[in-house]
């Protein structure tokens, strides 16, 4: 929402933990707010409707080899009286990992080349609807996994340029695609 239309009818509290060594990073994080906003059909406490969110990720390097991932869960308090007020389908957890590893390929078999060539592939879960309130129907399409295998080319620090293959699916098994996805980046 705009600045001037801002409440501070729901505060929030967030905070991180990070630990770092040689080639490795710990962390691990969490967000709790009211989501109501003074809606009377969801609450007007400050904490009514309370979104919870706890996530973890560490990365690892290590040569030319690359590993990171990162898990998630979303608690959300009073998701029924959200979906009698809005009429939707909001669920009352959402959970979702990934896991990805990459290899610069440039440094195993060109290492004093400046260019680097990272293949890499990341693997993500997540579901939208891990559970949902009583009375709503749980919607197999919002548990999906995808699979992605890719090329990052960086001639440079500040140029990119990337293509993938996706394969995307869900517990339901409708709407199930491949995508190819090609891009290019620059940062100055």
């Amino acid at each position: 929402q705009e600045g001037q239309d801002a409440s501070f009818a729901n505060p929030s509290l967030t905070g991180r933990l990070e630990w770092a060594g040689p080639g490795l990073r710990l962390g691990g994080s969490f967000w709790y707010g009211g989501s109501a906003n003074q809606v009377a059909a969801v609450g007007t406490g400050t904490f009514d409707a309370p979104v919870a969110v706890l996530a973890a990720d560490a990365r690892y390097d290590t040569g030319p080899f690359s590993f990171r991932g990162e898990a998630a869960r979303v608690s959300v308090g009073g998701a029924d009286r959200i979906n009698a007020a809005f009429n939707q389908d909001v669920g009352s957890r959402m959970d979702g990992f990934y896991v990805e590893g990459g290899c610069n390929l440039f440094q195993l078999f060109a290492p004093a080349s400046p260019s680097r060539l990272i293949a890499f592939a990341r693997h993500e879960r997540f579901n939208t609807q891990a559970a949902v309130p009583t009375g709503t129907i749980q919607d197999l399409t919002l548990a999906r996994r995808i699979s992605t295998f890719g090329l990052t080319f960086k001639p440079s620090s500040n140029v990119v340029f990337k293509a993938d293959y996706q394969l995307q699916r869900n517990r339901a098994a409708v709407g199930q695609v491949n995508a190819l996805s090609l891009g290019a980046g620059y940062q100055f």
